[in-house]
């Protein structure tokens, strides 16, 4: 069976802020208006809905979205958590050590409990759940195998990323002295059809290929 873990891209899409655009979606030929097909106009911002951040978003040395592997995109081991807290909570080390299979998954769908608001603009945004930064260092240092994860809220760092200098995504994305690699970060997802799933399964979520850019809106699909 294939579940789709992505929200639909549309112009009543949440937004971080009020300064992130909107998607405009504008017809460029239209049937009803006599021409012979229906053609349309995309204005997407890069972190529009479900999408997956590049290292080169924090990082300008970083590999842009073209430039990831595209077998980074793909993940055979990947495990669902649920490490569901409120609004404002953060998500310690300790909400994730122990969980079985963690030290040989490739990617983790970390299920917050705001799937269930990823239509509702005012609640979805609203100081929703995000990870530490000692969180964000264990995932990187101690998880070898792990290539990327994934939450269900509009960011890895919670709703005052400006004001801790979005130190959660640097601890991801930034290239190491230690060459040691990048967590790729899928944000804005909806885990709703895998709640309770265990053990591992397979999960795609490739974005589009588009050159020198920091991220791309993704469809992400789990396949149980």
């Amino acid at each position: 069976m294939l579940y789709e873990l992505s929200v639909k891209l549309s112009e009543t899409l949440p937004r971080y802020d009020e300064t992130i655009p909107k998607c405009v979606f504008q017809p460029y030929t239209t049937i009803k208006n006599g021409d012979y097909n229906n053609q349309t106009v995309i204005s997407v911002f890069s972190h529009s809905g479900s999408h997956v951040d590049a290292p080169y978003h924090f990082c300008p040395q970083g590999k842009s979205i073209e430039e990831v592997d595209i077998a980074d995109f793909i993940f055979t081991r990947a495990l669902f958590i649920n490490v569901e807290t409120g609004k404002g909570g953060r998500i310690p080390v300790e909400r994730l050590r122990g969980t079985p299979g963690l030290e040989q998954a490739d990617i983790l769908l970390l299920y917050t409990g705001y799937s269930r608001y990823c239509d509702n603009e005012p609640v979805f945004r609203d100081d929703f759940p995000a990870l530490t930064l000692e969180t964000c260092r264990f995932l990187r240092e101690e998880l070898p195998e792990l290539k990327a994860i994934a939450l269900d809220t509009m960011s890895v760092d919670g709703t005052d990323g400006y004001e801790t200098g979005f130190a959660n995504h640097h601890m991801l994305l930034e290239m190491r002295e230690d060459h040691m690699r990048p967590i790729l970060i899928y944000e804005n997802m909806n885990f709703t059809p895998i709640i309770g799933c265990r053990d591992f399964f397979k999960v795609y979520g490739i974005p589009l290929r588009m050159k020198g850019l920091d991220a791309s809106p993704v469809t992400m699909v789990a396949e149980l």
